[in-house]
């Protein structure tokens, strides 16, 4: 046996070790995988405030569709103080910039609008950064004054003491929150994401702002950096008084950002071990969205384990059943006043319109006539049949228009669909 040989076998030898060692069991993560599905809706901030309005929104009959929206993602700024790695405009730098924002008095007007007009009940302010806008906390303080219940999204590193007094007097300590993003459960796994110094100054954020009695969501993408330590972020939340987590699934939006995506077999691993330590510990609830059911798909023992799961569940789906993601309860509207279906799809196409050029009943009239409020129902979608359907509703539909131009295909990262068309079409 030559040394080629022999280092060949003890490499393999290595990997049966390496693999029998953090051998994972697929049926027990599926399991945790639908218990985390099941109790997502009651883990979003503020919880107790929307519980009430998710039981009446399942209770809706198919099909229903509500006459306005009363959810708003409100993009009050494209600039950032920071250059995020796994960012969505990370190879885009141009799109960093103010651009022609709305202005103060512009946001304040449509804040009257949304509220005394459509009667909206809930308003996420998110960026870029949002405390890169030096108005913020007056708009902010307009916003409250309504009565209307917030989530503010933030990378914390502004905030100093005074923005969070500020804030501890505003805010509505009951219904509003105040969502941090960590990458990583240590400075230095954080601060390689988003640079230098960044992990203590988002610490001290949610430190202040605990100190008010603000609540507080850490945010996180699971990625190859931030997943090696991903484990001590329990540990790093009850230091911080933090009792709401919420871990990501990494958005690839160039080639450069592939390194920082984990392997399947990986991202499995990992899941097993966050979903089956949350599930041991009651005074931090986590939301885990990093883990789709199209990942058991990519796997050979995935599919046999979905396949059983489905045969001894008898699961099917109703032939009249709505695969839109929403009731045309929430939109998205950008710091330039763009009105979107959501911010997963912020491209020309998805654009329903421009609230400085046209009316808003006017955009939101001619919404059937934009790609993402089309029909999309079990007699439209192109993997009807599948017989996986009845457990991933066919994913994202942003996902599918932007891989396939048609938001009836599967989502993007259905690596099944391919294979269920070729044979559907054989």
């Amino acid at each position: 046996m030559n040394m080629s040989t022999v280092t060949a076998v003890q490499i393999l030898l290595a990997l049966c070790f390496i693999n029998k060692s953090n051998m994972i069991n697929l049926e027990n993560l599926f399991e945790l995988y639908i218990h985390n599905k099941k109790t997502l809706q009651t883990q979003k901030l503020p919880a107790e405030m929307f519980s009430c309005y998710t039981k009446y929104k399942e209770s809706l009959p198919k099909g229903y569709i509500f006459a306005f929206p009363n959810s708003i993602v409100l993009k009050v700024t494209e600039a950032c103080n920071l250059r995020c790695k796994h960012c969505f405009y990370a190879e885009q730098p141009e799109f960093y910039n103010k651009r022609s924002e709305l202005n103060t008095t512009e946001i304040k007007e449509l804040i009257d609008f949304l509220v005394d007009e459509i009667n909206i009940i809930f308003l996420t302010l998110t960026g870029g950064e949002v405390f890169v806008r030096k108005d913020f906390l007056e708009i902010l303080n307009y916003i409250k004054q309504k009565y209307i219940p917030v989530i503010i999204q933030t990378n914390g590193v502004l905030i100093d003491e005074i923005k969070a007094k500020q804030l501890g007097k505003t805010l509505n300590l009951k219904t509003d929150s105040v969502q941090i993003s960590l990458e990583g459960a240590d400075a230095e796994s954080h601060n390689k994401i988003r640079g230098d110094g960044t992990f203590e100054k988002a610490i001290n954020a949610i430190q202040l702002l605990r100190k008010n009695n603000i609540r507080v969501q850490i945010n996180m993408t699971l990625t190859t950096v931030s997943a090696p330590k991903i484990e001590n972020i329990f540990e790093l939340c009850r230091n911080l008084n933090v009792n709401w987590l919420s871990i990501g699934r990494l958005e690839i939006c160039s080639d450069k950002q592939r390194y920082l995506e984990l392997p399947t077999e990986e991202l499995m691993n990992y899941s097993n071990i966050l979903l089956t330590k949350a599930k041991k510990i009651n005074d931090i609830k986590m939301d885990y969205r990093a883990l789709t059911l199209f990942d058991f798909l990519k796997l050979p023992e995935g599919k046999i384990l979905l396949d059983n799961y489905i045969n001894n569940k008898d699961i099917q789906i109703s032939q009249n059943k709505c695969l839109t993601c929403h009731h045309h309860d929430k939109l998205t509207i950008s710091s330039e006043g763009n009105v979107f279906f959501c911010s997963m799809d912020e491209s020309k196409d998805a654009i329903l319109g421009n609230l400085r050029e046209q009316n808003f009943y006017d955009i939101w009239e001619n919404r059937f006539n934009t790609p993402y409020f089309q029909k999309r129902d079990m007699s439209t979608t192109k993997c009807r049949n599948c017989k996986y359907i009845p457990l991933c509703n066919t994913g994202c539909m942003a996902s599918a228009y932007k891989k396939y131009g048609d938001i009836n295909c599967a989502a993007a990262e259905c690596t099944y669909f391919n294979e269920y068309m070729r044979l559907k079409n054989g």
